[in-house]
C-alpha cells in the first residue's frame, strides 16, 4: 500500500516537476529567439535607414547638378540670342552714307 502511494506520488510528483523544467526550458529558448529576432530586426532596419539616407542624398546631389545643367544651358541660350541680335545689327543699314 504504501508503495502504491509512493509510486502514485512520484509518478505525479515527477510528471508535475518534468513538466515546469520543460515549460521553463522552452521560455529560455522562446526569450532566446525573441532577443536574436529583434537584434536582426534592429540590424535589418539600421541598413534601410542607411539606404533611405543615400538615396536621399543622392536625389538632392541630382537635384543641384540638374539645376546647374538649366542654368548653364540657359546662359549659353541668352548669349546665342545676344550674338545673333548683334550680328544682325551689325548687318542694318543705318541709313547714314559714308
Amino acid at each position: 500500500m504504501i508503495s502504491a502511494l509512493l509510486s502514485f506520488l512520484g509518478g505525479s510528483v515527477f510528471r508535475m516537476l518534468w513538466g515546469e523544467i520543460s515549460a521553463m526550458l522552452t521560455a529560455r529558448q522562446d526569450h532566446r529567439h525573441e532577443i536574436e529576432r529583434l537584434r536582426l530586426q534592429g540590424e535589418l532596419e539600421a541598413a534601410q535607414h542607411a539606404r533611405v539616407q543615400d538615396s536621399i542624398r543622392l536625389q538632392h546631389e541630382l537635384g543641384v547638378r540638374t539645376i546647374t545643367v538649366q542654368a548653364e544651358a540657359d546662359q549659353g541660350r541668352i548669349e546665342a540670342d545676344a550674338w545673333a541680335t548683334v550680328s544682325r545689327a551689325t548687318a542694318a543699314r543705318t541709313g547714314l552714307r559714308l
